[in-house]
């Protein structure tokens, strides 16, 4: 096969991690080179004033006897044994052209002690001109030029697997140097252009993930001559990117290239059930009646399935009831997003005075067999009443979404930006003033004190990174910009941690709609208090 992809993308990988490709063409040269090998034989011993000359393309370098050698290019007299050519190296590579060019060693070559200076690169310019003296001669083994295919590139194409198949780049890319026949391309930020997040809805229970995670695949060949044409093209495999990526310290720990999908699924062909996707897996988590909360799943295996959401309830009394919530068909290497919020998942409907649920586990299962797909999650109802609690939904480092609920008090500040433009004075400048006010706009930022949180808040830089972020009202988004600029995350010896959380609205307010009876506008640190269905 003239050109074969010698570094393939993993099956599985995020979009903000460098991903490699790597072709290889071994039939890139029309004429193999090689180095030149000059043989500079000593025949007999060596007196002061004897000289040999190094003529070879761009240098010409005399070397002279000395008895005591001192100056540039001298090197000592001997008896022109084994061990005196072998202290001639470090002489002759003192000079600056021999050293550029060459690496010298000792040889035994028809029977004489030899230095052998061999070529660095390939090529007849390289070719030190033979003579032979009375007690020095040079031979040579000729270096040979090599001699590339005309205009020889590696074209690769990159098709994304969206609504058909999209041609989303195509470049003749040049070989690496040093020439080895091998082209390299990161594919990452090619890729990561073409995804984006998948905005959560806070009211449903299962949503397709479409634009976070896409399947591509590669077609590659190679393009030369002296009038050049593409030559046979080849396809690659399907593979998957997913927006995101892991830290350069995550990275710094990963070896293993399949890390990512062999993570959620470590062996398809012997288990069924794969982790949930997630960047920091928590296994019990504490959710108020109104808080969505969303976990995420990605098909690992290669069938398609249709799946569905499977909630154990727990009562108070000790009791448990099964329930399961539609769910729909995901394709291998597909994510969807499980809304797994106390009312996204209806479970008020399950729910009394004399028996409260006070937990949930959600697991996703075959439809038809019942089989589970996904481990369990374990959510822990908060009934207790905490005053100011506020909801933050934002983006992580895996491309999924989060949240944050934080019950401190807070501190809305207003910032006003404006431009002013000074008129001419005029007889109604008295009553109507002479400077107008112009681009007038109003920034709305918090200063929300999380509340204690349990454990070590290294979570939360997450938050700190989003790329998206939302206070919640009810079921609405607003888009905030989280503004912090440093955050004490952990402290020897505290199991108890708060956090200030700076945001700003994403957008700047040009005008001010109070609140109506007909329109209900909340302020930005507006408290959502939970429900209380008991």
């Amino acid at each position: 096969m003239p050109v074969t992809l010698n570094q393939a993308p993993p099956k599985l990988a995020f979009s903000r991690n460098h991903l490699l490709v790597k072709l290889q063409s071994d039939d890139f040269r029309d004429t193999y080179g090689s180095p030149a090998a000059n043989y500079l034989r000593f025949n007999s011993a060596i007196a002061a004033g004897v000289v040999f000359s190094l003529n070879w393309s761009g240098a010409n370098v005399i070397f002279t006897a000395a008895t005591s050698p001192t100056g540039s290019n001298q090197f000592p007299t001997g008896d022109g044994g084994a061990a005196y050519v072998q202290s001639l190296i470090p002489y002759v590579l003192a000079n600056y052209y021999v050293r550029r060019d060459f690496t010298v060693s000792y040889s035994l070559y028809l029977g004489q002690h030899t230095l052998v200076f061999t070529a660095k690169e390939y090529g007849t310019k390289y070719n030190i001109a033979t003579f032979t003296a009375s007690s020095i001669a040079l031979n040579r083994t000729n270096g040979v030029d090599e001699v590339l295919k005309p205009n020889f590139a590696h074209p690769l194409q990159v098709w994304l697997k969206d609504v058909g198949e999209v041609n989303i780049y195509e470049r003749n890319l040049n070989l690496d140097f040093p020439l080895t026949g091998i082209t390299t391309k990161d594919i990452s930020d090619i890729l990561h252009t073409y995804l984006d997040y998948d905005i959560p809805a806070l009211n449903t229970a299962w949503q397709a993930c479409p634009n976070s995670v896409k399947n591509y695949f590669l077609v590659y060949g190679q393009y030369y001559g002296d009038t050049p044409d593409f030559k046979r093209m080849y396809q690659s495999d399907t593979y998957t990117i997913s927006l995101g990526g892991y830290s350069n310290k995550a990275l710094s720990r990963i070896s293993d290239a399949n890390h990512f999908q062999n993570y959620l699924l470590p062996a398809p062909e012997l288990y069924k059930q794969q982790r949930w996707f997630e960047t920091f897996p928590i296994d019990n988590v504490e959710v108020k009646t109104n808080q969505q909360q969303f976990l995420y799943f990605m098909n690992m295996r290669d069938a398609a399935e249709t799946l569905a959401i499977k909630v154990g309830l727990i009562f108070s009394d000790g009791t448990t009831q099964d329930i399961t919530i539609a769910g729909g068909l995901v394709l291998p290497r597909q994510k969807v997003c499980i809304g797994c919020g106390y009312q996204q998942l209806g479970l008020t409907a399950y729910n009394s005075i004399e028996k409260p649920v006070t937990a949930y586990v959600v697991q996703l299962v075959e439809i038809i067999s019942g089989e589970s797909r996904s481990k369990t999650k374990t959510f822990n109802v908060n009934r207790t009443y905490e005053p100011f609690t506020r909801y933050i939904i934002y983006s992580d480092s895996a491309g999924n979404f989060k949240t944050l609920r934080a019950y401190g008090k807070s501190q809305v500040t207003a910032e006003v930006e404006s431009s002013e433009a000074e008129r001419y004075d005029s007889i109604d400048t008295p009553k109507q003033g002479n400077i107008t006010r112009y681009d007038v706009r109003i920034t709305e930022s918090d200063e929300l004190n999380s509340g204690y949180l349990s454990g070590n808040l290294d979570d939360l830089q997450d938050l700190l990174l989003a790329r998206y972020a939302f206070r919640v009202f009810g079921e609405t988004l607003v888009p905030i910009i989280i503004n912090n600029k440093k955050a004490a995350l952990k402290a020897d010896a505290q199991n108890l941690t708060a956090l200030k959380i700076e945001y700003s609205l994403a957008f700047h307010e040009k005008n001010y709609t109070g609140s109506t009876g007909e329109l209900v506008v909340p302020q930005l640190n507006q408290p959502q208090q939970a429900i209380n269905d008991i």
